[in-house]
């Protein structure tokens, strides 16, 4: 999914294009599973098939960021002192334990709903993605924003952040990742992010 949104170019996240993709990681594991058949838990995982959030964001210089998203992974974007809005999901009340994801299953196609968002950027401006347990704690706690847009914050500062607002319970213990964006107009202008 990730090759086809980057390196292919895939613009639409709707039910043909996920079932299309579906359909070649299908194919790609009949043929890599042809000379030697998986063992049968694998053929169980295989038939209850794989579900996941996609949020993908395209940056132009100094010009429309266009996110869309599938699921509960949010991009929030800040600006120096002032965060403008988060997507797909800006309020706590919005998550769930039932979110449309992507799917492998032909079945579940009908419930992709992606979302997409347009505006503008410009330097200075912060763009954190984030998978869907530390979304809601960030927004659900405001106090701590200034700490997870720190940009002194390491992986072993983010570590002991996670497990002490954990073992408070203000946030779920699922998997948490977060992703800084910061776009510079040259880094754009060279065709990457700085």
């Amino acid at each position: 999914m990730v090759d086809a949104y980057v390196g292919k170019g895939l613009r639409r996240l709707d039910a043909t294009s996920v079932g299309q993709l579906a359909d070649q990681w299908h194919a790609a594991i009949a043929e890599k599973t042809r000379a030697k058949p998986l063992p049968w838990y694998a053929e169980e995982k295989l038939k209850s098939g794989a579900y996941s959030s996609l949020l993908g964001c395209r940056f132009a210089p100094m010009a429309a960021g266009a996110p869309s998203a599938s699921g509960d992974s949010c991009l929030f974007y800040i600006r120096p002192r002032r965060w403008l809005y988060g997507f797909p999901y800006a309020h706590a009340e919005q998550f769930n334990n039932h979110p449309a994801l992507l799917s492998t299953h032909a079945d579940a196609f009908g419930t992709v709903k992606a979302t997409l968002k347009r505006g503008t950027w410009a330097d200075g401006d912060l763009f954190l993605l984030m998978t869907d347990a530390l979304a809601h704690f960030f927004i659900a706690h405001p106090a701590f924003r200034k700490r997870l847009t720190d940009p002194e914050l390491d992986q072993a500062g983010f570590a002991r952040l996670i497990e002490a607002v954990r073992a408070e319970k203000l946030c779920r213990n699922d998997d948490v990742t977060l992703v800084r964006i910061c776009p510079s107009a040259g880094a754009a202008d060279r065709g990457g992010l700085a």
